[in-house]
């Protein structure tokens, strides 16, 4: 595919809804609708939104293998409280990634929020390109390759159409494929 890696602020799920497979994606700010055990870090997507925030324990625990076949750790939401630091594994990832691109393309952020704002520039950095698409200007426009000022949506299917690649009808929200991941090789 075109697309190597999704590095994602939103805490909607959509991206895992649209099959992209979870080594594919960073959520720096989680996902509403994932559990993650605080023992063995195993992944569980919901088809309803978790009903806590701030990585608090849900109530709920994980049936993962442990050392007697069942890990029983203490399930957390994943979506993160203004305190809260970004999860390791998912920043490790993304900075990986965004070191290697060829093309950091963003879609619809002014790119303030740090650490992830800052993720487009290890991209430039290392000789890659840098492509804006935002309605408002963002303070890295004058070190993007191109910038374009216009609504996510319009942009991504003109671009599409030029490709001559169709988009997909979005998938139904649930009942949701992706069951339960495990997640926790960092490269």
């Amino acid at each position: 595919g075109l697309i190597k890696y999704v590095i994602s602020q939103n805490v909607d799920g959509l991206h895992l809804k649209s099959s992209l497979l979870r080594s594919h994606l960073s959520e720096l700010h989680g996902n509403m609708f994932m559990e993650i055990c605080d023992k063995c870090g195993k992944e569980y997507l919901r088809e309803g939104v978790v009903q806590t925030v701030g990585l608090k324990k849900t109530g709920n625990v994980c049936n993962g293998g442990g050392s007697r076949g069942r890990c029983r750790g203490k399930l957390r939401d994943s979506v993160l409280d203004w305190e809260d630091p970004l999860p390791k594994m998912d920043l490790e990832r993304a900075e990986n990634h965004s070191r290697r691109a060829d093309l950091s393309l963003c879609l619809g952020t002014t790119l303030q929020i740090v650490p992830s704002g800052t993720l487009p520039l290890l991209t430039k950095k290392n000789g890659g390109k840098l492509v804006i698409c935002n309605l408002q200007p963002t303070k890295y426009n004058k070190m993007a390759d191109l910038v374009i000022h216009g609504y996510v949506d319009e942009v991504m299917e003109a671009l599409m159409s030029k490709l001559g690649l169709s988009i997909p009808p979005a998938p139904p929200l649930w009942p949701c494929k992706a069951g339960t991941a495990s997640f926790s090789d960092p490269k």
